[in-house]
């Protein structure tokens, strides 16, 4: 259930959750990446101090979207989905992009709900957080294939957002025919 347009109104022009609206808009999936030896890394100076700091920006930022926007949300699907249509950051994890997920060989992604985490230190929360890292390597890794392809597309502006562009993959993906994206 939705809070009235005028709660979420005050609630969204929170000058704390602006500018991380802000800083995640202005980043995309630009400067993550993930290191020779797996690990999360930044590849544009002074994006984050540490993967923690995102961490807790990232989980933060659902959070207050969720309180913002819904009323006893405990599903991640609905404020991933409030961040990908502000800012584009990321794909929003819905049931579609999940089986695409799945399809692509990522683990820990089958369950028909995928709740909010409430910190990085459990399972979920350690997915959701390095999906960005992945996406970002893979970005950088196929950027020329994926803006030429983005290019011949109805809509060339999406080569400057590659988080829209991964959340129209994998839920293209959904479909087991499709191999669009593998780890």
């Amino acid at each position: 259930m939705l809070h009235l347009p005028s709660q979420a109104a005050a609630r969204l022009c929170d000058p704390n959750l602006h500018a991380k609206l802000v800083r995640f808009d202005s980043h995309q999936l630009r400067g993550f990446a993930l290191s020779s030896a797996d690990e999360r890394i930044f590849t544009t100076e002074a994006l984050y101090p540490s993967a923690a700091h995102f961490d807790a920006d990232l989980l933060g930022v659902l959070k207050m979207l969720a309180e913002a926007l819904f009323v006893n949300n405990t599903n991640v699907t609905y404020p991933m989905k409030a961040l990908l249509l502000i800012t584009g950051f990321m794909p929003a994890l819905d049931s579609q992009v999940r089986k695409g997920l799945q399809h692509a060989g990522f683990q820990g992604f089958s369950s028909s709900r995928y709740l909010l985490p409430s910190d990085t230190q459990k399972a979920a929360g350690q997915k959701l957080c390095r999906l960005p890292f992945t996406l970002g390597q893979c970005w950088e890794q196929n950027k020329e294939l994926l803006t030429e392809a983005v290019l011949k597309s109805d809509h060339p502006a999406l080569q400057f957002e590659p988080g829209r562009v991964f959340d129209i993959l994998l839920f293209m993906q959904q479909d087991p025919n499709r191999k669009l994206i593998a780890v």
